[in-house]
């Protein structure tokens, strides 16, 4: 029996070093696309093995050592499987699909349009009128603008607390047909104030129809229909006092009954709440024609695409960046402006495409700007397939997209509007 043991590694010799060859190699790659944790324990998992087998081969007192360290080995085996899905405990989708994202991209020109001279906190388009969104420091918060002469057609919404008024600035507005009527849905603290929009251009005011009540004091609410919503809750303390925070979360109320859509299990251990805030903070929007949500994170190289009726999750992000396990490891203000990547800023929807505006660069890069000078505009098909990749020319801040004519348009800081053509993306 001894020596059928010890003639084992003989044996099999020639196959165990092309197999520990072989996963060494596959370690490399493990750590070329970010799986450093799982390359590591692949180089101790394959040095036990030799180990093992080596042990196997002194006889008796190696064979003492081989059970010993055969049970490590079983305990690596399973730490291995837990190192390549570790970041489920962070993460978890229902499908993942990784893109390959070129570095080289065309550059194309923006042709200024308007000069509002206004703060700008959104911009939508219907038709050809351009719909500018302005801050609580405004007297007005709508502005419309005829997009081809650029001439202001009227202005309306005031801040308050009556019925047909805002009690925060809006960044985005739905537009949902009802009839004969096109309604303009707006999200305000407590309630989705709904405005008659082809009224209010020939009445050149704001004419509001209705309101909806929402189920919760969230930014991002979206009413599907009288009795169904969806919301995207941030990140959420009991007391800011005790440090103990919960992660994001994706709600369905449905005839009053919340369903919770788990995105994110659990939290990050960190002690750097403003990372906390920052790593979770998101831009959500829903499509239009209300079958789905999308939630792009700001500083993760994450896109969800959540369906609103099913709860099914397709999560987008391009191949070898990094997880949140490896944000765990970041301790120091210096070093999360060195190391993190600033992704998505800006997002529109149409029934088509998701339009997404990212930085991809540190916050050391942008040298105190908002937004990096040159942003890069990538189009995405709803099965999470890339259909183009472009950058513009301006610090875009937000943006809206005419697909009838193919054009973007983008607002910067200063609250210049820029036209962008866009048509070579669909070539």
């Amino acid at each position: 029996m001894k020596n059928i043991v010890a003639n084992v590694p003989n044996c099999v010799n020639e196959f165990l070093l092309k197999f520990v060859g072989t996963i060494f190699v596959l370690s490399s790659i493990f750590k070329w696309i970010g799986l450093r944790s799982f390359a590591y324990t692949v180089n101790d998992f394959c040095g036990l093995l030799m180990a093992n087998v080596e042990a196997m081969a002194d006889g008796e007192n190696g064979g003492k050592r081989s059970s010993i360290s055969f049970c490590v080995l079983v305990v690596l085996c399973v730490s291995m499987q837990l190192s390549c899905t570790g970041d489920r405990d962070y993460y978890r989708v229902d499908d993942l699909k990784e893109l390959h994202i070129s570095q080289n991209k065309d550059t194309i020109k923006g042709k200024l349009v308007l000069s509002t001279e206004l703060s700008v906190s959104g911009i939508d388009i219907h038709d050809s009128i351009l719909i500018v969104m302005g801050n609580s420091s405004l007297p007005n918060l709508f502005y419309l603008y005829n997009v081809n002469s650029c001439d202001l057609m009227f202005s309306f919404g005031e801040i308050g607390h009556s019925s047909n008024e805002f009690q925060k600035a809006p960044t985005v507005c739905f537009f949902e047909k009802e009839g004969e009527q096109l309604l303009m849905s707006i999200s305000d603290v407590k309630s989705t104030k709904v405005i008659d929009f082809n009224e209010s251009i020939k009445q050149k005011r704001g004419v509001f129809a209705k309101s909806r009540i929402h189920h919760e004091a969230v930014d991002d609410y979206f009413c599907l229909n009288n009795d169904t919503s969806i919301v995207r809750k941030g990140l959420s303390y009991v007391d800011p006092r005790d440090k103990i925070y919960f992660p994001p979360k994706i709600t369905r109320y449905v005839a009053n009954q919340a369903q919770d859509i788990v995105v994110y299990p659990k939290i990050i251990k960190s002690d750097n709440t403003g990372l906390l805030h920052f790593l979770y903070g998101a831009i959500t929007r829903i499509k239009p024609d209300k079958a789905k949500l999308v939630e792009a994170l700001c500083l993760m190289d994450i896109i969800n695409i959540v369906d609103v009726k099913t709860g099914h999750v397709l999560g987008i992000k391009e191949a070898g960046t990094y997880n949140f396990e490896e944000v765990e490891q970041i301790r120091s203000a210096s070093e999360l402006q060195k190391q993190m990547i600033l992704y998505n800023h800006a997002m529109y929807l149409s029934d088509s495409y998701i339009y997404l505006l990212q930085d991809r660069c540190s916050a050391n890069d942008l040298d105190g700007d908002e937004v990096t000078k040159s942003p890069t505009l990538l189009v995405i098909d709803w099965d999470g397939n890339l259909k183009g990749q472009i950058c513009l020319d301006k610090g875009i801040y937000s943006f809206t997209c005419d697909e009838n004519h193919s054009f973007l348009y983008g607002y910067d800081v200063n609250g210049c509007i820029y036209q962008y053509d866009i048509s070579r993306i669909f070539e």
